[in-house]
């Protein structure tokens, strides 16, 4: 059996002291997964800059310093501090020794990288003065620099002009190729070609405020997938929203099991004019005496 791409079990990690993740646990399905919601820390703890403090976080089977030690996964995040003079080539080829590559296989894994993303032109710019495709694409190349198994990868949604969205899926769809998959959604897809970075994906895990997490599969056109939190007992209420809901997921929502409340990811199907249909949903909770807490698009 495969293991889970991220496996988080009541994880804690900081930033600077301050708290990113509240013992969440959290535990992927499938090969191409999204990750959505509160993203921040989940980002932060697999690129290194967030400090696990109590809990455990595993990729692939292995807790996360082995899994980096072992190069199981890139992360194909932009960085924000890369000294002026510095060119794209430097960058991966630095990356590459911090991989535990030798100077000179580094100088081979840089035009790897490259190559990989078919972006060779690259290598050439210097990171500080690259335009935002460019270090986008970067960020592409340094996720691959190892040949990870696995791949992280924050896209930069709502930066791009649409030809360069779509220069930039070409890149993503190179990279992916026969690597597992992990994507941050930091925010919802607007154009076309950005929808076209998420085709691929089989679920989308969520993590939600304070420790509540959920997974469920990709939205379906002509759906609304909202957060639904119910007083009740989680077995019958999911058994009443299956229905009028299109899809249910529940929601390890902790803090509520000793309130006798529950939560559920719950997708409805929006109407000829694109409204979503939540009348059915609130009607079933009232008929079946379910007190509604709240109800938020995800």
């Amino acid at each position: 059996m495969t293991p889970p791409l991220l496996h988080l079990e009541q994880a804690r990690c900081s930033v600077a002291g301050a708290t990113v993740l509240d013992n969440v646990t959290l535990c992927t399905t499938g090969d191409r997964v999204g990750l959505s919601g509160k993203t921040l820390g989940l980002r932060a703890l697999l690129t290194g800059e967030a400090t696990l403090i109590s809990g455990q976080a595993m990729v692939l089977g292995q807790s996360l310093s082995e899994a980096r030690k072992n190069c199981l996964f890139g992360c194909a995040v932009a960085l924000s501090h890369v000294p002026k003079k510095w060119t794209i080539r430097r960058v991966l080829e630095l990356a590459a020794q911090i991989g535990g590559r030798s100077v000179t296989d580094a100088a081979s894994r840089a035009a790897f990288a490259a190559d990989e993303i078919g972006e060779a032109a690259l290598l050439t710019r210097r990171w500080s003065t690259a335009a935002p495709i460019e270090r986008a694409l970067a960020a592409l190349a340094l996720g691959v620099v190892t040949d990870p198994p696995m791949l992280f990868v924050s896209p930069p949604f709502g930066v791009l002009s649409s030809d360069h969205c779509e220069r930039y899926g070409a890149a993503l769809t190179r990279a992916a190729q026969d690597r597992k998959l992990l994507l941050e959604i930091a925010r919802s897809p607007e154009d076309s070609s950005e929808q076209s970075w998420v085709k691929s994906l089989t679920s989308i895990s969520y993590v939600f405020d304070g420790r509540d997490t959920g997974s469920g599969e990709p939205l379906r056109p002509g759906q609304a997938r909202y957060i639904l939190r119910v007083v009740g007992n989680a077995m019958e209420v999911g058994a009443a929203l299956q229905r009028v809901a299109a899809r249910t997921w529940p929601i390890h929502a902790p803090s509520d099991w000793t309130r006798g409340r529950c939560a559920f990811l719950v997708d409805v199907d929006r109407d000829a004019n694109g409204v979503a249909d939540t009348g059915a949903l609130l009607d079933v909770c009232i008929q079946s005496a379910l007190p509604i807490l709240e109800l938020l698009p995800v």
